[in-house]
């Protein structure tokens, strides 16, 4: 992921440690998903994972 951000042009930001205030918005999305598709669905495989996905950030953003 490195090498393809370097190659692209893609300047990478950290967050400080302790300090997830500054990415509230990454933080939200992350909860949003933990708690409504991932602690809900026992993922059997990367298709089965894929399709679950889809679901959820259809219904995520509609």
């Amino acid at each position: 992921m490195l090498t393809l951000a370097r190659r692209r042009g893609i300047a990478r930001r950290l967050v400080e440690p302790g300090k997830p205030h500054h990415s509230v918005y990454i933080e939200f999305f992350d909860g949003r998903l933990c708690d409504e598709c991932l602690n809900k669905h026992w993922l059997s495989g990367l298709l089965h994972t894929r399709a679950e996905f889809r679901a959820w950030i259809r219904d995520y953003n509609e």
